[in-house]
């Protein structure tokens, strides 16, 4: 992901409810690694709902879609503990 794209995602991000986001390379040196990784955290999930419709995160996805060859996504909902 060059500084451009990541740019384009944290604007995305800042125009909504975005708790983190960040990429991660793979250091692992093994085959069945993906190479990157993107994390982020909502509010809620009316706020990862507008990230994922937002016109910034549509066109990074556009941009990066012919260099994924593979795509896993996991989205859950992280219960407060009170601690």
């Amino acid at each position: 992901m060059d500084e451009n794209t990541e740019t384009c995602q944290r604007r995305a991000a800042d125009d909504l409810a975005v708790i983190a986001l960040e990429r991660g390379l793979d250091v692992s040196d093994v085959d069945c690694a993906c190479d990157i990784v993107l994390f982020s955290e909502f509010t809620d999930h009316a706020a990862l709902a507008a990230y994922a419709a937002h016109l910034e995160h549509l066109r990074v996805r556009e941009a990066l879609g012919d260099l994924r060859i593979g795509r896993f996504q996991v989205d859950y909902p992280i219960r407060e503990t009170g601690a």
